[in-house]
């Protein structure tokens, strides 16, 4: 079962706890709100109204493919931090190149040493935020722990070491 042979993966309880995780999982669950609520919001009142249901399915499947797409886009990312754990390495890395991107986040540029030890340099994930979890300043010039995974090229913040 491929869900048990993650759970039994030694990598599993620090994946399941990493930044980037709970950050992604945060994004699908409000994506899911916000589809069920604007849906709801469209489709009840068009319900009773008969003569606006046209308009509203369409607004309705307008938003829907819009944050639909955002919603797959997260999820995906959530679950692809599982995606072949066995080639994970994990370091620890001081976070001190920080990019700001659009929209009040950022991302940090990191420096570490893969398994056959060549010097690899990515960036994380845009998630950090002076607004919400995971803040800016809780990993701005702080020593983190990051698995990099060697088969999907994809670094995971897993946590703050300095806290």
């Amino acid at each position: 079962n491929f869900i048990q042979k993650i759970k039994e993966s030694p990598h599993y309880e620090r994946l399941k706890n990493s930044a980037e995780y709970r950050y992604c999982k945060r994004q699908c669950i409000l994506f899911t709100a916000i589809m069920l609520i604007y849906g709801l919001a469209t489709f009840l009142p068009a319900f009773f109204l008969k003569d606006e249901l046209d308009a509203s399915f369409a607004i309705l499947f307008l938003f829907f493919l819009i944050f639909f797409g955002m919603w797959i886009y997260y999820c995906y990312r959530w679950l692809e931090i599982f995606l072949y754990m066995e080639h994970y390495t994990f370091c620890q890395v001081k976070m001190e190149k920080i990019h700001l991107q659009g929209r009040g986040i950022a991302c940090f540029t990191v420096e570490f040493a893969d398994r056959q030890g060549r010097t690899q340099i990515r960036d994380t994930a845009n998630m950090f935020s002076s607004q919400w979890e995971p803040y800016v300043e809780a990993y701005n010039n702080k020593m983190a722990l990051i698995g990099y995974n060697e088969k999907t090229d994809r670094l995971v913040v897993i946590k703050n070491l300095s806290l």
